[in-house]
């Protein structure tokens, strides 16, 4: 059994079936894009292959963990705050789907600056949309610290510490898992 999934390469959106003419991206306007593909076998000569799959977030995740041993720690921080985003992103298209409200979906993605749930707007459209109190998660702390610090670095030319990179990556990775559940 095989499953393919597209995604915008600029932003991780996934695309729903383009079909034989690729559009941009709604999102984004981007035309390059990401091919996940996934594929489980069961061979009869005894032998069982696993394939394991990993996400687009935990992906961004095991490259901000390589760049705090490389010492790049501000890149690293805004990296896994990458993961948070594309993992709300995600989360928000699911819950649309579940309950069929796409036709709200595109309200809610352009209401929101982002997919940051660190900003107050954001964060209320999310609880709003979602149902979901995760500003009452034990993560939830130390994300919004990191999503400061995130901050600092874009917008103030912060320098981060190896000990803000590690603490960054440890409460977005709970963000990721959480939002992945």
């Amino acid at each position: 059994m095989s499953n393919e999934k597209t995604f915008c390469r600029q932003c991780g959106l996934e695309l729903i079936d383009e079909g034989s003419i690729r559009e941009p991206c709604n999102n984004c306007g981007g035309n390059e894009r990401t091919f996940n593909v996934s594929a489980t076998a069961n061979v009869n000569v005894g032998t069982h292959v696993n394939v394991t799959v990993i996400s687009y977030p935990e992906t961004l995740l095991s490259l901000s963990k390589k760049l705090i041993s490389e010492s790049q720690f501000g890149v690293s921080i805004v990296v896994a705050h990458m993961a948070c985003e594309v993992s709300t992103e995600r989360r928000i298209r699911s819950i649309a789907m579940k309950r069929e409200l796409e036709d709200l979906l595109e309200i809610v993605q352009n209401s929101m600056n982002g997919y940051s749930l660190g900003n107050r707007k954001n964060l209320n459209i999310y609880k709003i949309f979602s149902r979901d109190l995760i500003q009452d998660q034990k993560f939830w702390a130390s994300y919004k610290n990191s999503c400061s610090i995130r901050n600092k670095i874009i917008h103030e030319g912060f320098i981060a510490s190896k000990e803000d990179a590690e603490k960054s990556y440890n409460s977005t990775s709970e963000f990721v898992s959480y939002m992945s559940l």
